[in-house]
């Protein structure tokens, strides 16, 4: 999920407006490719500074086990009717057609 501090790479990207913080993540896959090709930087702000509630649309990163590593994705949070949340993929890559679901009440989820 991190590259080792010697392989960062230092670049110049304009904050968001009324930000304190901000971090940049290079996107790596086809998983969101309908928006972010491979090799898009992501601007990301931490949820504890994020002004506004999320809302169904918004593009959020999220770290989560998969195969016994933790890695971070991006996806469209979407609500549902009956107040369900998923993370919806954009892509046209066929292995990364299918919603994930996320769990209620905070707890935390784990593949395998």
């Amino acid at each position: 999920m991190e590259w080792p501090a010697d392989e960062w790479q230092h670049i110049s990207l304009p904050r968001p407006d009324g930000y304190r913080h901000c971090f940049g993540l290079r996107v790596r896959g086809p998983s969101m490719n309908q928006v972010y090709p491979e090799g898009s930087i992501l601007i990301c702000v931490p949820m504890v500074e994020y002004a506004r509630p999320l809302q169904s649309g918004d593009h959020v990163i999220v770290q989560r086990w998969a195969g016994g590593q933790v890695e971070a994705t991006v996806k469209e949070l979407r609500h549902g009717p009956n107040g369900d949340t998923w993370l919806w993929p954009k892509s046209d890559h066929p292995q990364h057609q299918a919603p994930i679901a996320l769990p209620e009440n905070g707890e935390s989820a784990r593949d395998g």
